[in-house]
C-alpha cells in the first residue's frame, strides 16, 4: 500500500514539474511593455521595420524595390512630394513618420493692421530603418527639417528640404511640399542607358565591366622638372551582391570591398554619392593599390567610404617587414588609399 501511495506520488510530481515548464518556456528574462525585448529586426518581414519602443514591426505599404527617389501612397517620387502630419513616407532604407509640424506667422501691414499668414517654418521626422535584409541595425531617431536648410538621410544620404512653406492653414493640418536629392541608380545596381540590373533572390551576384584607371602606367616628365604618373584608362570586371547587413558587397580581382555607401555602376563607371548628394567616379580599383603602392601581401579587409566629399579606400592588412633589418616579422598596415587617383591619403 505505501508503495503505491510513493508511486502515485512521483507521478503527481512529474506531471506538475511538465506543467509549470509548459507555462514558463514561453517567458522572456526581460519584457518590455508587455512585448519581448529580445525580439530584433530578424524577425521583421522584408520592408519592414522594428519599433524599438513597442517591439512591433512597423511595415511600408507596397514596397517598390525599384523606387530610386521617395515612396508615398503607393507611388514614387524623384524630385518633390506632398505630405501632412501624421503621414508615412520611405525610402530604400528608411521608414520616416511626419510627427510634428511648427509654423504660423504674423505681422504688421502697411496700414498698421496685424496680418496673420501660416507659414511651416520646421517639420519633426521619426526614422526607422526600412529592413531589406536578413540582418538590420536596431536604429530610430530623429530629425527636423528647417524650412531654407537642407537636411541629410542617415541611410541613403537623401537631402530633404522644405518646399511650398506658405500654407495659409494651420500647419498642424497643412498638406506642404518636401522637395529632395537622390541618385538617379538605386544603391547596388547596374544602371547602363534605360535597363536596371540589381541583385535578387534568382541572381544574387550581377556582374559587369567598368572603365577604370590605371596608375602603373610610365612616368612623365613635367615642365617644372617633377615627375608624375600618366593615367592609363583601362577595363575591370566587377561583382555586386548584398550584404547581410544590407549594404553592397564588390567583388574586383581577388579583393573584396565593403560599403555602406549608395555605391552603383551608372553607364560602365563605379559611383559613390557623397553626404552632399554629389556624385563621384570611382576610377581606381583596390587591386592595383594594394600591391603597387602599400605591398601588402594579406589584406584584411577592403571598405570604400567617403571622407570630406572624396571617394575613399579604407585598407588594412599584414606584409613581412625586418627588425634591425635582420628579423623577419609581419607588420600590420592600415592606410587610406584615393578611390579617385590611387594616391595614399
Amino acid at each position: 500500500m505505501i508503495e503505491k501511495i510513493l508511486t502515485s506520488l512521483v507521478l503527481i510530481s512529474l506531471i506538475c514539474v511538465v506543467l509549470v515548464g509548459a507555462e514558463t518556456s514561453g517567458l522572456s528574462s526581460t519584457s518590455v511593455g508587455g512585448q519581448n525585448s529580445n525580439k530584433n529586426y530578424t524577425s521583421c518581414q522584408e520592408g519592414c521595420a522594428l519599433n524599438i519602443g513597442t517591439g512591433q514591426c512597423v511595415c511600408g505599404g507596397g514596397s517598390s524595390p525599384e523606387c530610386q527617389g521617395v515612396e508615398y501612397n503607393g507611388n514614387c517620387y524623384t524630385n518633390s512630394f506632398s505630405v501632412k502630419e501624421g503621414d508615412t513616407f520611405y525610402t530604400q532604407k528608411e521608414i520616416i513618420e511626419v510627427t510634428g509640424v511648427e509654423g504660423s506667422h504674423c505681422g504688421i501691414d502697411e496700414n498698421g493692421q496685424t496680418i496673420c499668414t501660416n507659414t511651416i517654418s520646421s517639420v519633426d521626422l521619426k526614422i526607422n530603418y526600412r529592413c531589406t535584409g536578413n540582418i538590420c541595425p536596431n536604429y530610430e531617431s530623429q530629425i527636423t527639417l528647417i524650412a531654407g536648410e537642407e537636411t541629410k538621410l542617415e541611410f541613403t544620404k537623401i537631402l530633404l528640404k522644405l518646399k511650398g512653406t506658405n500654407v495659409n492653414v494651420d500647419p498642424s493640418t497643412a498638406e506642404f511640399e518636401i522637395a529632395f536629392q537622390a541618385s538617379s541608380c538605386r544603391a547596388g545596381c547596374i544602371c547602363n542607358d534605360n535597363i536596371i540590373t540589381c541583385p535578387n533572390e534568382q541572381e544574387p551576384t550581377i556582374t559587369t565591366e567598368i572603365q577604370t584607371s590605371s596608375i602603373s602606367g610610365t612616368s612623365v616628365q613635367s615642365s617644372s622638372g617633377t615627375s608624375t604618373q600618366e593615367e592609363t584608362s583601362t577595363t575591370s570586371t566587377i561583382s555586386l551582391s548584398k550584404t547581410e547587413a544590407g549594404g553592397t558587397s564588390i567583388q574586383s580581382g581577388d579583393v573584396e570591398i565593403v560599403t555602406s555607401e549608395n555605391v552603383s555602376v551608372i553607364n560602365s563607371k563605379l559611383t559613390i554619392q557623397t553626404s552632399s548628394g554629389s556624385i563621384k567616379e570611382i576610377k581606381v580599383m583596390p587591386e592595383e593599390v594594394i600591391t603597387e603602392s602599400l605591398k601588402i601581401e594579406s589584406v584584411k579587409e577592403v571598405e570604400l567610404i567617403t571622407e570630406s566629399e572624396k571617394a575613399v579606400y579604407s585598407i588594412s592588412g599584414t606584409k613581412k617587414a625586418k627588425v634591425i633589418a635582420v628579423f623577419p616579422v609581419e607588420m600590420k598596415v592600415e592606410a587610406k588609399v584615393s578611390a579617385e587617383t590611387g594616391k595614399i591619403i
